[in-house]
């Protein structure tokens, strides 16, 4: 489990991003792809992945970009930190990326 938290993994989905910024780090959207991108990352190991208390960590405006933190735990077994960004593609504002960044 601690590769995860060490590994650059990166994820992107499509939205409408109404104000200009990603969906908030607590969104049903970055939450999600959270989620996808650590049961991809674990290759299926993870019956059960929980996720919650995501906090905004920092607001960047210019950058167009959260760095959040969530609670992660598998299965019940305890529950670990991780840090993540949600910011929006430079190219074309309708996508957003979830990147893990421990």
């Amino acid at each position: 489990m601690k590769k995860l938290l060490y590994i650059s993994i990166l994820g992107f989905f499509l939205t409408g991003c109404g104000d200009g910024m990603p969906p908030s780090c607590d969104s049903k959207d970055a939450k999600k792809l959270l989620n996808e991108i650590i049961t991809k990352q674990g290759g299926g190991q993870f019956s059960f992945i929980n996720i919650s208390d995501q906090l905004t960590l920092n607001e960047d405006k210019e950058q167009k970009r959260y760095l959040c933190q969530a609670n992660v735990s598998f299965g019940g077994n305890g529950s670990f930190p991780v840090k993540y960004s949600v910011f929006l593609d430079k190219k074309n504002k309708n996508y957003f990326f979830v990147k893990i960044v421990n």
